[in-house]
């Protein structure tokens, strides 16, 4: 495993790491290596490429959330472009500063987060008031076990890979039923890629002393917001069929960039 890695400051910027795990990228070096000046030495970064690589993820949660408010799609999808956009603001300030409380904040929208995206996929007729209700009472549980066991970061670890892993299962069930090609074809988008990132945070986690100069949490950080944002393309489709619509791929910057928007069905009234 990674060890504790810092530079050998008498006085880091934010104090001395209260966070339960550090990453391979080697703390305050940005600012021992380059002169004073530069406006993120005045900010005190303890990680760098970790934080400055965060914000990938947040530029694509707002622009997401700024497109369904505009097309004033379904609020589950919109709270999916929000949660991605809180789960990246929280890891920037978990990377900056290595503090515990801003570790929670990374940490808990993740579990949140991904409780967000099964219910991004969730068709039950029941109200949507209880499945606001499952989701409060899981992140609460799960909040409850990390703090009683907040020496340790497995307990996070064994619950957001479970969450992700069922979310995967579900995901490719639902791939095998839907009719839009295009909606396969972003869900393999979005499984490459977070698979790739997946490897890298084991290759930073696990083999640090060989591949510390590669920023592989940085690629983590970058690879998985594009995963999460081609999933949500994927799920859009998925919303769509489940609320007899239909959707449509809209392309953005030049022709580069996919989002999916759903095209509400007018339903003739009966007499």
């Amino acid at each position: 495993m990674a060890s504790l890695r810092s530079v050998n400051a008498t006085a880091p910027y934010w104090g001395h790491a209260t966070s339960n795990i550090d990453w391979c990228e080697e703390n305050y070096v940005v600012c021992h290596s380059f002169a004073q000046p530069f406006w993120w030495c005045l900010l005190g970064i303890a990680e760098f490429f970790n934080t400055l690589s965060n914000f990938w993820g947040i530029i694509l949660g707002l622009w997401g959330l700024r497109q369904s408010l505009k097309d004033k799609a379904e609020f589950r999808i919109s709270l999916c472009y929000f949660a991605c956009t809180f789960v990246f603001c929280g890891s920037l300030t978990f990377h900056a500063t290595l503090l515990y409380h801003f570790q929670l904040l990374d940490e808990m929208p993740m579990i949140y987060g991904t409780l967000f995206c099964h219910y991004m996929i969730y068709n039950d007729r029941r109200s949507p008031m209880f499945s606001g209700i499952v989701i409060s009472v899981v992140g609460i549980l799960i909040f409850i076990v990390m703090y009683l066991t907040r020496e340790s970061p497995l307990p996070l670890q064994i619950a957001y890979g479970f969450l992700v892993c069922t979310l995967i299962i579900r995901s490719v069930s639902r791939y095998q039923l839907t009719r839009y090609k295009a909606a396969k074809r972003y869900m393999w988008y979005a499984l490459y890629t977070y698979g790739a990132g997946f490897a890298c945070w084991l290759m930073d986690r696990h083999a640090c002393d060989y591949v510390s100069p590669f920023y592989f949490h940085a690629w983590w950080h970058v690879l998985t917001a594009t995963g999460c944002y081609f999933w949500m393309q994927s799920a859009t489709f998925f919303r769509a069929e489940a609320q007899g619509n239909t959707a449509e791929v809209v392309m953005h910057f030049w022709g580069m960039w996919p989002y999916v928007r759903i095209k509400r069905t007018q339903r003739k009234k009966t007499k």
